[in-house]
């Protein structure tokens, strides 16, 4: 089921750039607007009926749009790399993806990376 929702365009796949062949992927919504309803709409339903949005939107989700926003501008960057790499004559791109994981310290991280 889940290889159709990925092939329909609704699901994304991802894991670790260079894991093994084994490593599991982790599937993620392909729609940033439908994202965005899981995420935030049906997570404060009760709040956004209640109250006022801009209090929810101050008191919860207000800190977490950052994030949210990140991957969205990922996905803007890569597709702009796409569009403009003959026109800039920029190198072409094997494999985009991330590393997530942790330092030495133990400190989560996240690393972008296009090879």
């Amino acid at each position: 089921m889940l290889d159709t929702l990925v092939d329909l365009g609704y699901l994304t796949t991802q894991r670790n750039l260079d894991a093994p062949r084994n490593a599991p992927y982790r599937y993620g919504m392909a729609d940033p607007a439908l994202r965005f309803q899981a995420a935030v709409v049906s997570r404060y339903r009760s709040e956004l009926a209640t109250s006022n949005p801009r209090a929810v939107w101050v008191a919860y989700v207000e800190r977490q749009i950052d994030q949210y926003m990140g991957l969205v501008f990922e996905r803007v960057a890569e597709q702009a790399y796409h569009r403009l790499r003959e026109r800039q004559d920029l190198p072409m791109v094997e494999q985009w993806g991330r590393w997530e994981g942790t330092d030495r310290a133990g400190t989560p991280r996240e690393i972008d990376r296009a090879r």
